[in-house]
């Protein structure tokens, strides 16, 4: 696993503790020390419904992916490069934190930084996002003068997968 402290790869060494269960299903904590930044790794865990307390908590065939919330760090980290500007940097992070509670505010909030991230670069300001990308796009094929075409079947070292690129004749 990836340390969500530290981002580098550690073996996974959790104590658990059950805390119970109920008609919601079981609960547990499991915990563990990261071997790399020596930080603490909590997560709680609680699987879809089972029937009967008296069976192995988390049976097999149970998505562990939706039912697992990372307790400490709250939302994870993420390293941002110092060159990121201090309001992109914020928009990141808070993406990150809300991650694992929500992702469909997480895609917001990445949308949001995306846009602030193009305005600030580059001066555009349109009513979609989509819109200021494809500008983006337009702009950079313009000054280097080229643009995907289709490709060329039967040519060396080409495959008809991968755009071609060629220059704009004026």
């Amino acid at each position: 696993m990836i340390c969500p402290h530290c981002a580098v790869g550690i073996h996974e060494k959790w104590s658990i503790s059950f805390l119970g269960a109920d008609p919601d299903g079981a609960h547990e904590f499991r915990w563990m020390t990261c071997s790399e930044c020596d930080r603490l790794i909590v997560r709680f865990r609680t699987p879809a419904i089972y029937a009967g307390y008296d069976i192995e908590p988390f049976p097999t065939g149970i998505d562990e992916e939706q039912s697992v919330y990372v307790v400490v760090p709250l939302g994870g980290s993420r390293p941002v490069s110092s060159d990121v500007p201090p309001d992109l940097a914020k928009d990141f992070r808070e993406a990150v934190a809300v991650l694992a509670l929500s992702p469909a505010a997480s895609a917001a909030l990445s949308r949001r930084g995306t846009q602030n991230a193009i305005r600030q670069a580059t001066g555009i300001e349109k009513r979609k996002l989509y819109d200021e990308i494809e500008e983006v796009i337009a702009q950079k094929r313009s000054r280097r003068g080229w643009q995907i075409s289709p490709t060329t079947h039967g040519r060396s070292g080409t495959s008809p997968h991968t755009p071609q690129r060629t220059k704009v004749r004026e």
